[in-house]
């Protein structure tokens, strides 16, 4: 991964274990947690975090 001092945006993709009794808002902090000790590990800094989810169990594949 490369990086700009002045990191504007980046991107993270986490595949986060849940339960059925996980809601969605903890599925995501947990995945922002990840992400943002992963900024912190390349030595920058963050803020104003957005997340999107998508449930992997939803979504349909098509074969070829």
């Amino acid at each position: 991964m490369t990086y700009e001092r002045s990191l504007v945006a980046f991107t993270f993709r986490w595949l986060v274990p849940a339960t059925a009794e996980d809601g969605e808002a903890v599925v995501i902090g947990k995945a922002e947690a990840l992400a943002a000790a992963a900024v912190r590990g390349l030595g920058a800094d963050h803020r104003d975090l957005k997340s999107v989810a998508t449930d992997l169990d939803s979504i349909k594949v098509r074969r070829r």
